[in-house]
């Protein structure tokens, strides 16, 4: 992994590369004064400028795009994933990578962002159809233009694909949670929670959603299991003295 300033991993950015394997140990070692502190941008932007292969190439723009979007420097970090995909055109990763910066820039107009992603979701499922991360976010998408049964559809394909993938049953239930319909989305999130037990996020959700039809039994019981997982979270503990104050 990168590591940042503090010198802890920059999560997301796992690589095998032997070429990165050495930079990491020359941050790691890094002795020179606080004012020539060397960042992980100019790390990878280093490690560019040596011999490489293509794929090392695309690899590395990648990794640069990652710790680019993470210092909001996101047209920057779509540039790298553009020149990335120059190198290899056929990687369904990159143009899924690509569809979620779009996405999320913050500086393209909303419709404009929307459709570049729609663009690259499109193109890394010709490349791989199966691709679960792509159809999540084409199923997203759908769902962001108000087409709800279209991305149920494409949810209940990912269920196919990857039936204990909580993930698809959290998204489901946003769109449930759109079209009012209660009883299917706390199933869709009583699932997720099955699926990864261990997410105090989906416990705190499902106690959310328990409290607006009133089931404060459920409610309780999975912000203590939300508690019990991450005790220093403060929602949960605010959501907790809620119940507290409460119930006298």
């Amino acid at each position: 992994r990168l590591i940042d300033a503090s010198g802890k991993a920059i999560p997301g950015l796992q690589f095998e590369e032997k070429s990165i394997e050495r930079g990491i140990a020359k941050v790691i070692t890094n002795t020179t004064p606080e004012h020539t502190y060397v960042t992980p941008e100019m790390l990878i932007s280093e490690e560019l400028d040596k011999p490489a292969t293509e794929i090392q190439r695309a690899n590395l723009l990648v990794f640069r795009s990652t710790v680019r979007s993470g210092i909001e420097k996101q047209s920057k970090a779509i540039a790298d994933l553009r020149a990335a995909l120059v190198l290899s055109k056929d990687n369904a990763n990159i143009w899924f990578t690509l569809a979620e910066s779009c996405l999320s820039s913050g500086y393209l107009p909303e419709v404009e962002a929307k459709n570049r992603a729609r663009e690259a979701v499109d193109t890394a499922l010709k490349i791989q159809q199966n691709h679960i991360p792509a159809l999540l976010l084409r199923a997203e998408l759908l769902a962001r233009d108000d087409r709800m049964e279209e991305s149920l559809q494409v949810l209940k394909a990912c269920e196919k694909l990857s039936p204990n993938l909580f993930l698809i049953q959290r998204q489901m239930a946003s769109v449930f949670r759109r079209l009012n319909w209660n009883s299917e989305k706390l199933k869709a999130l009583r699932s997720a929670v099955s699926g990864a037990p261990n997410k105090a996020e989906l416990h705190l959700e499902f106690a959310r959603e328990s409290r607006q039809v009133n089931d404060f039994d459920t409610q309780s019981r999975h912000l203590e299991l939300a508690a019990g997982i991450d005790a220093s979270n403060r929602m949960i503990s605010s959501e907790r003295e809620q119940i507290w104050h409460s119930t006298g």
